[in-house]
C-alpha cells in the first residue's frame, strides 16, 4: 500500500476520538478507513481473474457462462492479509444493465478510501466502443474533479503483443485510446497478455505478475464521500457507445491515409534511393572507363616517346657510318 493510504492509518486514533464525539461506533470509522480495490469492466474482460491475482487466492468466480459473466451482483471480499477487493458486474447486458448499475453504484457509495481501475479486453487487435463507454459513464457518476483511475488492457493477443513492442505503434494505439476516452484519461495504463492456459482450462487464480502488483501499488488512493456518486446513466450507455464507435471509425480511416501516405513515402524513398543507386552505379562505370582510357592514351605516348628515341639513336649510327666509310676512301 501506497505512503498516501499508510497516513490515513496513522490518524486511526483521531478518528477513534472523533467516532466518541460524534456518537458513532470504532467499528464504524474503521470501515470508513479501509481501502477498497475495486475492479470495474464489462464481462469477459478478467477483471475477477486480476482481483484474484491481487488477494493471491481465488475470492471470486472467473469466466463467462453463454456469453454472459459470472459476476451479475457486487461482491465484496477480504483477502488473507486484510484488504478488501471488490468485484463489480458489466454494463454490456442491456437485460441486466440497469440492476448492475445500482451494484455499481452501491460498491462506490459505501464510503471511504479506494483504489479504482478499470479492465478492457481488445478484440482483433482493437478496443469494443461498450469498454470505453462503460468506463466514461461511470466517471461521470463519480462527482470528483480529475478523479484517478486506472486502465488495464488486459488479454492482449500475441500479434497486437508483438506489435506494442514498437513505440511508435505503441503510443498510436495509446493516443486512440485516450482519444475514445475523451476528457476521461487514466492515471496509469497496464497492458497484460493473453494467458491462453487460464483461458482454456477456465482455472481461477493464477500468480499475480510484478507488473500488475506495481500498477495496483502505485494507483493514486482517492476517498469517496457517498454523496459524490450520482446515478449511473445507463440509457446513454447505448448512444455514447455509437458516438465511441464513430470516433473509432474516424481514427481508422486517420490511421489508414496515415499508413497510406507513409506507404507512399517510402515508395518515393525507396524509388529515389533506386536511382540514386542507378546513377552512382553509372558514374562509377563512367569513371572507371575515363580511367582505363587514360591508361591506355598513357602507354601509347611511352610507346611513342620510346619508338622516336630508338629511331633518333639508330639515325646516329647510319651518319657516324658514312662519314667513317669517306674518310678511308679520302686517304
Amino acid at each position: 500500500i501506497n505512503a498516501e493510504y499508510m497516513g490515513h492509518f496513522l490518524s486511526v486514533y483521531f478518528f477513534s476520538f472523533l467516532a466518541m464525539s460524534s456518537r458513532l461506533s470504532i467499528a464504524e470509522v474503521n470501515e470508513e478507513l479501509r481501502l477498497r480495490i475495486i475492479a470495474c469492466g464489462n464481462p469477459g474482460a478478467g477483471k475477477s481473474l486480476l482481483l484474484n491475482a491481487l488477494a493471491g487466492c481465488a475470492l471470486f468466480k472467473s469466466g463467462q457462462s453463454a456469453g454472459v459473466g459470472l459476476t451479475t451482483k457486487l461482491q465484496f471480499a477480504t483477502s488473507p492479509q486484510g484488504l478488501i477487493f471488490g468485484d463489480t458486474p458489466g454494463l454490456d447486458d442491456m437485460l441486466s444493465r440497469k440492476q448492475c448499475a445500482r451494484e455499481i453504484e452501491n460498491a462506490l457509495q459505501a464510503g471511504g478510501y479506494y483504489k479504482i481501475f478499470f479492465v478492457i479486453a481488445p478484440v482483433n487487435g482493437r478496443f469494443i466502443g461498450s469498454d470505453i463507454a462503460t468506463v466514461k459513464i461511470i466517471c461521470d457518476a463519480i462527482n470528483i474533479p480529475n478523479f484517478p483511475f486506472g486502465l488495464i488492457v488486459n488479454q492482449v493477443a500475441e500479434t497486437l503483443w508483438k506489435q506494442l513492442k514498437n513505440d511508435q505503434f505503441k503510443r498510436t494505439f495509446v493516443a486512440q485510446l485516450v482519444s475514445a476516452l475523451g476528457t476521461k484519461v487514466p492515471q496509469k495504463t497496464l497492458f497484460l497478455p493473453e494467458v491462453k492456459q487460464f483461458k482454456e482450462t477456465g482455472k481461477e487464480f493464477m500468480p499475480a505478475p510484478p507488473e500488475l502488483l506495481d500498477f495496483v501499488d502505485k494507483l493514486p488512493c482517492v476517498r469517496i464521500h457517498p454523496q459524490s456518486v450520482k446515478n449511473i446513466n445507463v440509457d446513454s450507455l447505448d448512444q455514447l457507445q455509437k458516438r465511441v464507435a464513430d470516433l473509432q471509425k474516424e481514427l481508422e480511416r486517420s490511421r489508414r491515409a496515415a499508413n497510406s501516405a507513409s506507404i507512399r513515402r517510402l515508395a518515393a524513398a525507396q524509388e529515389f534511393a533506386r536511382k540514386q543507386a542507378e546513377t552512382d552505379r553509372m558514374l562509377s562505370a563512367f569513371r572507371k572507363e575515363q580511367e582505363a582510357e587514360a591508361r591506355r592514351m598513357e602507354a601509347a605516348r611511352n610507346a611513342a616517346v620510346a619508338e622516336a628515341r630508338a629511331a633518333r639513336e639508330n639515325a646516329g649510327f647510319n651518319i657516324l657510318d658514312v662519314l667513317t666509310f669517306g674518310l678511308h676512301r679520302l686517304f
